[in-house]
């Protein structure tokens, strides 16, 4: 949930749902306002995308269209010990005695990314994902992949120098996605949160 429409719910609503949700939401807004300060000005960020899919809602942190591919970045305020791989469903969390497990967000990201093909209508292999865990208090206790990262967020994203999308591809992109995105309103986040409780809780 965007940061001003998680404020209007916590202020309407001051649960402890809606108040973690806007916790969450400021730091996330607080690492977009700083997250891409290095990246070129031919890099183009698009934050806090909320688009329809056949099965709800998908929720994208952020995007970054390029020539040298579209980025999509599932961004993590996270402490603590982090656990976990690639094939796993679900990735650890330890906190001195305590612990909590959350969804895989690579396998999370695969579902952005299908959604974001499906609306540009452009082939997933020219999407690039990444996963950024920006809290200082993270440290990750198995090895992960290449594009799972603590630091060099815009130096991965300007390593990756092939060409594979045209001026007007990056044009059309652009366009097509803040043409079909929905407002993130509390009726449009709520019903998002909802479609996703069901869909977790859905045999596998």
């Amino acid at each position: 949930m965007g940061f001003f429409s998680s404020l209007a719910a916590a202020l309407s609503d001051p649960s402890k749902e809606n108040m973690n949700r806007l916790k969450g939401a400021k730091g996330e807004a607080q690492a977009a306002s700083g997250m891409f300060l290095f990246l070129p000005l031919e890099y183009k960020v698009i934050n806090d995308i909320l688009l329809p899919t056949p099965k709800g809602t998908a929720q994208i942190d952020h995007m970054i269209v390029s020539n040298y591919g579209i980025f999509v970045i599932e961004s993590k305020n996270i402490s603590g010990s982090i656990y976990g791989s690639a094939d796993d469903k679900e990735w650890t969390v330890c906190r001195g005695k305590s612990k909590f497990q959350f969804f895989n967000p690579l396998w999370q990201n695969a579902g952005h990314i299908r959604a974001l093909a499906g609306v540009t209508r452009l082939p997933e292999g020219l999407f690039h994902s990444l996963i950024f865990f920006w809290s200082d208090d993270c440290q990750f206790k198995t090895p992960m992949p290449e594009n799972v990262l603590q630091m060099g967020l815009c130096d991965y994203i300007t390593s990756k120098r092939r060409y594979l999308l045209s001026n007007s591809d990056v044009r059309m992109a652009i366009r097509t996605i803040n043409a079909t995105r929905l407002k993130t309103t509390k009726k449009n986040m709520d019903a998002h949160v909802a479609s996703l409780k069901r869909r977790h809780a859905a045999p596998s």
